[in-house]
């Protein structure tokens, strides 16, 4: 079972594939390994887990924390299907600005891990999807903050998406 990692072009983000081992009982996905992680510089996410589960068109984001608290972050969707979207908001970056975006669910195994200065949201594409984050920096609620998620140039495909108070508040990127 080999853990695939590749570099996006995002600096500081990677695309991570896991392998699945099925037999009669079911399904095993194994979703971190340190050594594989270490290889590749990555800061293993260990101070914060937590999960959130979502209605079909809803958006959560674009999320982070800010420095002394910002973090690196491991999503993962192991129930439902989730458009996982990631923006650059780190200044001094060369791929500030830019985003990307996968599609994430159980059939796919796939992860993304974020590196600190990287904005997170996403789109739940079923009923009562799963979505994981581990981050390498407990919750700071002084430090919590986001870009409006309709405002740095990704085209949502929804119409009319479920949308917090929260985050429909968020100041624009651009």
């Amino acid at each position: 079972m080999i853990i695939n990692i590749t570099e996006l072009n995002i600096s500081g983000c990677y695309l991570i594939e896991s392998p699945i081992f099925s037999d009669e009982r079911g399904e095993f996905v194994k979703t971190h390994h340190q050594e594989i992680f270490k290889n590749f510089g990555l800061e293993i996410p260990s101070a914060e887990e937590y999960y959130s589960r979502s209605k079909n068109n809803v958006i959560r984001g674009m999320h982070f924390q800010q420095y002394p608290d910002d973090h690196n972050k491991l999503v993962f969707c192991p129930e439902g299907e989730v458009l996982d979207v990631f923006l650059d908001i780190r200044k001094d970056s060369n791929t500030y600005g830019q985003f990307m975006s996968f599609i994430s669910n159980p059939h796919n195994r796939r992860s993304i891990f974020l590196a600190k200065g990287i904005a997170h949201g996403f789109l739940s594409m079923k009923d009562n999807t799963l979505i994981v984050c581990k981050t390498s920096t407990v919750h700071s609620p002084s430090r919590d903050s986001g870009i409006h998620w309709n405002s740095f140039g990704f085209k949502w495909p929804v119409e009319n998406p479920i949308i917090s108070d929260k985050d429909r508040n968020l100041d624009c990127f651009f």
